[in-house]
């Protein structure tokens, strides 16, 4: 383990004090694909289902919906967290029908026209 991993591992942890360079920690975390795996994207093969994604003003939210994975709908506050919910609420959809051996639709690609 080399030292920045061992001081991010200190940091993570709770046992770092403040000397530490926010470059390196940056720097560790890309190279870790940080971001991703706390997403839960990194290991997800990307689907090709459709995505809508609109305003609700009723609950003040972006309703993000995959209407081709029944139930998969999810929101945020901007367009990004509702697509990255979307995403993390599908891999767990797709894990859960597996396990349970649902059927599971094959993307058709883009359904809904403007």
């Amino acid at each position: 383990m080399s030292k920045r991993e061992k001081s991010l591992l200190k940091l993570l942890s709770g046992r770092a004090d403040a000397n530490f360079d926010i470059d390196d920690v940056v720097q560790i975390l890309k190279q870790m694909d940080f971001v991703n795996s706390l997403l839960g994207v990194r290991g997800l093969t990307m689907n090709k289902y459709e995505v809508i994604i609109y305003w609700s003003d009723v609950d003040n939210v972006f309703i993000a919906e995959m209407p081709e994975l029944k139930g998969c709908i999810a929101h945020g506050d901007t367009q990004d967290e509702a697509l990255n919910d979307i995403n993390l609420l599908t891999k767990e959809w797709l894990r859960i029908a597996k396990e349970k051996k649902w059927k599971i639709p094959e993307p058709k690609g883009r359904l809904i026209y403007a």
